[in-house]
């Protein structure tokens, strides 16, 4: 899934009203007889994260694509299989934790 927020140029704190000018200024942007791909994948972003509920969604369940490559290297490799340290695991964590953002607003969620 490409990232919603970034097609419609809006930070992923923004509130509805942000989106919905967003999203009304992309489709000013490229209408739908000039580049209709692209304005189908503006409505697809805009319904995506319309409301509060969605975007939290969004940045809840679509995490990035993990690099495979990497992850896998060590469970590749030759030898006997080597478990991860607890520096590794604990810098792990300490980023996942960082990345995770709490839904900002005045309404609940």
């Amino acid at each position: 899934m490409n990232d919603p927020f970034a097609l419609l140029g809006v930070d992923e704190a923004a509130d509805d009203e942000t989106v919905r000018a967003a999203y009304l200024q992309q489709v000013r942007a490229c209408p739908p007889d000039r580049d209709p791909e692209r304005f189908q994948a503006i409505r697809r972003a805009y319904e995506g994260i319309a409301d509060a509920r969605d975007r939290l969604a969004v940045r809840l369940f679509h995490a990035p694509d993990p690099d495979l490559p990497t992850l896998l290297a060590p469970s590749l490799q030759e030898g006997p299989p080597v478990p991860p340290t607890m520096q590794t695991l604990q810098a792990l964590f300490s980023a996942s934790v960082q990345a995770f953002r709490w839904p900002t607003g005045q309404g609940k969620v």
